[in-house]
């Protein structure tokens, strides 16, 4: 009988162990989501493990025009900027100012990018369309301070910022548009909810993402191949004390101010034929919002 309840304590010993091993890993998988999601900095021993986050498999060549056109915009002569964003966090922009201006774009990069090499594409045709720029870098990223980036939440609100610096700079006389790019896209539709200056007159958003939590789901499950469920609790109270935003806002749809928007937006994103068709920036937009003051690009 000893001998039975020695075998029975040593299983339960060894089963203990194991459940908080995987306990263990699943709260350390969970921590390293969110420093990639976040943080400033990229956590060690990312790699190659970062195209797998990202899902995005870019052909080689357009990947080089892509870093050409870059490389070409970042050494083009503008002004170096700054402004306060939400929380007095110092921001860096770049102005580039036209001759003749009609206009002007306040535009936002994504994730882990840059202001270069996500605009470097378009900013000639802005150029040659007497359009002035401003080519923010956003908080967290680049040379803009902040130690976190806020998948929009905090972003929205340094897209004013840099608005109302516009505004500084022009004196209200030009009508604005405000244009971003992933994360950018989503900035610039979650700033439609906020009090902006009474020029701007439209948003672009290249591949706007739902929610922030639409977006996480998506790189766990289908990116990584990870449980999202499981983590959701735990991913959102990371979130929410990093940021310092209520946990509904990175829950809900971040989308949905533009329900309440007289702007004018454009949605741009991938033809049907393409995988990006069923990814958080396009799934969902039709059905969250239905107002008559966008239109949809592909």
């Amino acid at each position: 009988m000893e001998k039975r309840m020695g075998y029975l304590l040593a299983g339960s010993a060894v089963a203990a162990m194991g459940l908080g091993l995987v306990g263990a890993v699943h709260i350390a998988a969970t921590n390293y989501l969110v420093n990639v999601a976040l943080n400033r900095e990229t956590p060690k021993h990312t790699g190659s493990a970062r195209s797998r986050i990202a899902g995005a498999q870019w052909d080689e060549a357009w990947m080089r025009q892509r870093l050409d056109h870059g490389r070409r915009l970042r050494d083009r002569q503008g002004e170096t900027v700054q402004t306060l964003g939400r929380g007095n966090v110092r921001l860096v922009g770049h102005w580039f100012p036209a001759s003749q201006p009609r206009r002007v774009i306040v535009a936002m990069h994504g994730w882990r990018s840059s202001w270069y090499n996500d605009f470097g594409f378009i900013a000639d045709f802005w150029m040659e369309n007497h359009c002035s720029i401003l080519l923010a870098e956003q908080r967290g990223q680049g040379e803009s301070d902040g130690e976190y980036m806020g998948f929009g939440l905090l972003e929205r609100h340094d897209c004013v910022s840099w608005a109302n610096w516009v505004n500084e700079r022009c004196a209200g006389e030009l009508p604005m548009y405000l244009c971003g790019v992933s994360m950018g896209a989503a900035t610039v539709l979650m700033a439609a909810g906020l009090e902006l200056p009474k020029n701007v007159r439209g948003i672009i958003a290249d591949c706007a993402y739902t929610s922030p939590e639409a977006i996480w789901r998506h790189v766990a499950k289908d990116n990584l191949g990870m449980s999202y469920g499981t983590r959701r609790a735990a991913v959102n109270d990371m979130c929410r004390r990093r940021i310092q935003s209520d946990h509904r806002l990175v829950q809900q749809h971040q989308l949905r101010p533009t329900q309440k928007c007289v702007l004018q937006i454009a949605l741009i994103y991938e033809s049907p034929s393409n995988a990006f068709h069923s990814q958080p920036w396009q799934t969902g937009l039709s059905a969250a919002y239905s107002p008559t003051n966008w239109r949809n690009c592909r």
